[in-house]
């Protein structure tokens, strides 16, 4: 008989699962007592953000575009990508989870090239 860890849905259910966040002990309600699905559309996302910031800021050295990541302390996964880098390559970026797992509460971080 296989014995499944509570985690392995994440490596074998695809994009749309991995990203559901579970309830954690560490944040604020309601999230400590629900799941949180992921976006809707990151592709989409992504694209309205690297759109916005094109506009927003004409000279913008260094910028090669938007990223929706799910990274946490069980792994990462790129949900949507405008760059022209390649998901592993960003996904490796932040494989010691930059934005924080706890008290951080960081939605965001920016990257950019020098």
């Amino acid at each position: 008989m296989s014995r499944f860890r509570k985690e392995d849905h994440i490596l074998f259910a695809g994009p749309t699962v991995r990203s559901i966040d579970g309830p954690t002990e560490y944040s604020l309600y309601p999230a400590n007592v629900s799941a949180k699905l992921g976006p809707k559309d990151p592709a989409a996302a992504a694209e309205k953000i690297d759109a916005a910031i094109r506009q927003a800021v004409p000279s913008r050295p260094g910028f090669l575009g938007a990223v929706i990541i799910d990274a946490n302390d069980l792994g990462r996964n790129v949900l949507g990508n405008t760059t022209p880098l390649p998901d592993k390559i960003i996904e490796a970026v932040f494989a010691d989870n930059p934005m924080g797992q706890g008290a951080e509460q960081t939605p965001i971080a920016i990257c950019y090239t020098a």
